[in-house]
Parts: structure tokens; sequence; C-alpha cells
């Protein structure tokens, strides 16, 4: 009896959330995603650094890691709706006058999010951030 109560309180508890995010869509919320493990996708580097990656509503993007980095967004493709669900969303952005993409997806329960700078300039920053929670 007690498990069966836990159980169900559990279920109550994640209620609120999915709720939450069910009417509205992504860009339309600020939401802080978390990593503590990112790959620079140049060199296949994994490197074991926490950082928070900002989405703020549909207008920038900061990524709080050695400081702040702030993209502008321009664009958006997609419609996912639901973090706790599978989806993609990609941010077309711009950061010092370059423009590049910021995508977010989760398939099969993994969420990342990919930096890419390197459409105006090959050597920019290409990383790839594991996401362990958001909020």
């Amino acid at each position: 009896m007690k498990a069966i109560y836990i159980a169900g309180m559990i279920i109550l508890l994640a209620m609120p959330l999915q709720e939450s995010f069910g009417q509205s869509t992504i860009v339309q919320r600020d939401i802080t995603w978390y990593s503590d493990q990112n790959v620079e996708l140049h060199s296949s580097t994994t490197i074991n650094a926490t950082c928070a990656i900002i989405t703020h509503n549909n207008s920038t993007i900061d990524l709080n890691w050695d400081g702040v980095t702030t993209f502008t967004i321009q664009s958006i493709d997609g419609s996912w709706t639901d973090p706790t669900q599978d989806g993609t969303l990609t941010y077309h952005v711009q950061y010092q006058a370059k423009n590049g993409s910021v995508a977010i997806q989760r398939l099969q329960g993994a969420i990342t999010v990919i930096i890419d700078l390197t459409l105006d300039f090959p050597d920019g920053m290409k990383e790839q951030f594991m996401i362990n929670r958001f909020e």
C-alpha cells in the first residue's frame, strides 16, 4: 500500500512540469539548460565543465561558461513544445556579426545543445553540450 501511495505522489509531483510546458511552446519561455560535459566538435575532445545555456523567449540565448556569451536570435526552425518529450529546435543566431546556429534536441530522452559558429568562420566555436537537467 505504501508503494502505491509513493508512486502516486511521484506522478502528481511530475504533472505540473508537464502541464506548464504543454500550454506554451519552448520558444515562448525562458529555460535554463544545464550541462556538466561537452564535446569540442573540431577535435572530438570531451570537456567536463559545468555550464548553463539560457534560452530567453525568442530573443537571445546566453551561454554561461567561463563568462557569459550572448547570441541574438535571428530566426527559429521547428515547433517543439514540450522538453519532456522528444523534439528539435534550431535557433539561427548572430554573435559579434557572425552567423551560426544553436540546435537543441531531445532524442530518446537525451538532450543535447549544439552551438555552431562555423558558418562565417570555419574555426569558430562548434560545441555539443550534454544536458543533464533543465528548468
